[in-house]
């Protein structure tokens, strides 16, 4: 079963100056709905794809893309970055235990 995952695009240069990288690169996903800080639920597959080549074209500009994912027995939160073409990603997973009726008190 596929799932959504909440991304949270975050990044150190100006607003105007993404927007137009934006509409020049064309990413699989509109990106620029994201500029405003507010987390947005989506399967953005290729996102790895988009932001490395827009952090190409803005070389200059730290991009902090926050994902959070949903299991049924567990949630993926990571942190990637991007920055002159290359990325960096830090992952923590939460996993929960089964059900245990001994730890009930």
């Amino acid at each position: 079963m596929s799932k959504f995952t909440e991304f949270r695009l975050l990044h150190d240069g100006s607003d105007d100056a993404i927007r137009e990288v934006v509409r020049y690169y064309k990413p699989s996903y509109p990106i620029d709905n994201m500029l405003e800080n507010t987390p947005v639920e989506w399967k953005w597959f290729k996102h790895d794809e988009d932001m490395l080549g827009i952090s190409e074209i803005c070389h200059d500009v730290l991009f902090t893309l926050y994902g959070r994912g949903f299991g049924i027995k567990s949630n993926i939160l990571w942190c990637k970055y991007y920055k002159n073409g290359q990325m960096y990603k830090q992952k923590v997973e939460v996993v929960f235990e089964d059900f245990d009726v001994d730890k009930l008190r």
